[in-house]
């Protein structure tokens, strides 16, 4: 199997339905893996609904950890080469998965950076771009210092095999996980290769973690900060 798709679900009962179609819609040699984070709603259902049609759906129930212990379940579960982290109030362009896949099959690199836009009124628009990196082979460090690097997870599918030999999991119980997990991978990182194309849209949700006042978010920022400093 070329691809895992970890996908936490909590409390996204509105648009969970969405992000999984946006997978299962698509061919490819590819399974889901959804992971029920304790969620109060009924995204699990919808979830187990949509597993109960289409083999390539798994879900998993867990207690509520958190975000990134919903990750690194996905990930320990996973069975593809390459794993890519979607979440569930998202969702994936129609030619994502073919154009991923492509480029395994006939690259092999250690990880894909692929580009994103914020959905705002229906229209997509395009985060950032990969035009300057798209030429040749990257290694982290050199996206890292040209400043080339996106940190959200979402926008870089890794090998398996590379996020198991480097022991990278996500550290749990804290916001900011991205921040604290991506530099570390692109550390490590020796051969990415980006592609310049939105093939990830977010969807703008003014009530998400991300948007609002926390102020457990500005401790967390500090133990992030700790953690890359001592790494």
């Amino acid at each position: 199997m070329l691809l895992s798709i970890v996908i936490p679900m909590y409390k996204v009962e509105p648009y969970v339905a969405r992000c999984l179609e946006s997978v299962l819609e698509q061919k490819g040699d590819f399974e889901v893996i959804a992971v029920d984070d304790g969620s109060p709603d009924r995204s699990g259902e919808i979830a187990r609904y949509y597993s109960d049609k289409d083999a390539r759906l798994k879900v998993i129930r867990q207690p509520n950890m958190g975000l990134s212990a919903a990750r690194n379940t996905g990930m320990r579960h996973a069975a593809g080469e390459y794993i890519w982290f979607i979440d569930s109030d998202d969702w994936v362009s129609d030619d994502s998965i073919e154009i991923i896949e492509g480029i395994i099959r006939n690259q092999g690199p250690e990880a894909i950076h692929l580009c994103g836009a914020d959905v705002i009124n229906d229209l997509p628009v395009k985060l950032f771009s990969l035009e300057k990196c798209q030429a040749d082979r990257q290694s982290g460090i050199r996206m890292l210092r040209e400043n080339n690097f996106h940190g959200v997870v979402q926008y870089t599918v890794y090998k398996r095999s590379f996020l198991k030999n480097n022991g990278l999991f996500f550290m749990e119980g804290i916001y900011h996980e991205d921040t604290e997990f991506s530099p570390r991978a692109y550390y490590f990182l020796k051969d990415i290769i980006c592609v310049d194309k939105v093939l990830y849209l977010k969807r703008v949700n003014e009530d998400s973690i991300t948007r609002k006042q926390n102020v457990k978010k500005n401790f967390d920022l500090i133990k992030v900060s700790e953690s890359l400093y001592k790494f």
